[in-house]
């Protein structure tokens, strides 16, 4: 017994926060799955807030580097440049410089 009435529930006591992700205990967060990413942006929001860096692990791709941009995180790793660092290290620093001169509709405009 949590001492609630059997119709309620937490999640309309607690309407102003975001919903939990619907996965097994212990599960990491992620912003690769489509349905932890609002949460994961929220929670990346919260963190800029209150003045914390983010860090984003498992950034091997584009994409993932793109979000982790659009989340404004502080860091990120991945084992990217450990396959081949010859011919992936040219493109992770196309990949980087691409996000310093890509102007988002939501986000003021970036300088060199």
């Amino acid at each position: 017994m949590n001492g609630l009435p059997p119709h309620s529930s937490r999640a309309s006591l607690h309407s102003d926060r975001p919903p939990r992700p619907q996965s097994a205990p212990g599960r990491a967060l992620s912003p690769q799955r489509l349905e932890d990413r609002p949460l994961a942006e929220h929670l990346a929001s919260q963190a800029h807030q209150l003045g914390k860096p983010i860090h984003i692990g498992r950034v091997n791709s584009r994409r993932r580097l793109g979000i982790a941009d659009w989340f404004g995180c502080a860091s990120a790793d991945g084992t990217y440049l450990t396959y081949g660092p010859d011919q992936n290290l040219p493109r992770l620093l196309r990949w980087l410089g691409d996000l310093d001169h890509q102007p988002t509709l939501l986000t003021p405009e970036r300088t060199p």
